[in-house]
């Protein structure tokens, strides 16, 4: 996904965004939380697992998240790409 993320108390911080990667494409940026994965509450996702799935999926896998930025919410679709 070429971004990083850590533990928020309602989802996910998303704390770096890797200029080339497929978090950015889609507007992802630092200060981001993600508040749900593919419609799940992103607060009942373990974060190893969610890294893990960004990891480890395959290719072209869209993740839907919904992000919130400051006041306000909207949903992103990230095609997971090989970052290596």
């Amino acid at each position: 996904s070429g971004m990083w993320i850590n533990g928020a108390p309602d989802g996910f911080q998303v704390m770096d965004v890797n200029a080339t990667g497929a978090a950015h494409a889609a507007g992802l940026q630092a200060g981001d939380v993600i508040t749900a994965v593919d419609g799940q509450p992103a607060a009942s996702i373990a974060i190893y697992d969610l890294r893990a799935r960004l990891r480890n999926d395959e290719p072209g896998k869209v993740v839907a998240f919904q992000v919130r930025r400051g006041s306000e919410s909207r949903s992103v679709r990230v095609a997971l790409r090989d970052q290596i």
